[in-house]
C-alpha cells in the first residue's frame, strides 16, 4: 500500500511540475472551501438574534422588494449606503425573513473576496518564478 502512495505522490508532482498553475489553483480551492466551510456552518445561529446594523440592511431590502430603487443613502439609517440592502435582497427574496437568509448574501460576497485578493497580490506582486 506504501508503494501506491508513493506512485500517487510521484504522479502528483510530475503534473505539478508540468501545470505550474494547477497547483496555485489547488491550494486556492482548498483555502477558499475551508472558508466557506468554517463561515458557513450555523450562519443562521451564529451570532444569536440579528444585531442592528443587519437588521437596518433587511428593513431596506424589504424596501426594495416593494418600492424597488430606493436610493444611494438610506433616511432610515441617517444617511448609511444602501449596497448591503441590495446585496441583502435576493436571500430575503428566496429565503424569507431570517438571519441566515440576511447573512449569506455578504458572506458569498466575502468568500468570493479570498480568490479575488489572491489574484490582485498576484497581479501586484508579478509571478513568482
Amino acid at each position: 500500500m506504501i508503494a501506491g502512495a508513493d506512485d500517487v505522490e510521484r504522479r502528483l508532482r510530475h503534473y505539478y511540475a508540468a501545470h505550474p498553475i494547477a497547483l496555485d489553483a489547488s491550494l486556492l480551492a482548498v483555502v477558499t472551501l475551508v472558508a466557506a466551510l468554517l463561515r458557513l456552518i450555523r450562519l443562521g445561529d451564529i451570532p444569536y438574534g440579528v444585531h442592528p446594523d443587519e437588521a437596518q440592511a433587511g428593513t431596506d431590502a424589504v424596501r426594495v422588494l416593494h418600492e424597488g430603487w430606493i436610493g444611494v443613502y438610506s433616511h432610515a439609517a441617517l444617511g448609511q449606503p444602501t449596497l448591503n440592502a441590495y446585496v441583502t435582497t435576493p436571500g430575503i427574496w428566496t429565503l424569507g425573513h431570517t438571519a441566515f437568509a440576511l447573512r449569506l448574501p455578504l458572506a458569498i460576497v466575502g468568500l468570493a473576496a479570498i480568490p479575488l485578493t489572491y489574484r490582485l497580490i498576484g497581479l501586484a506582486l508579478g509571478p513568482t518564478e
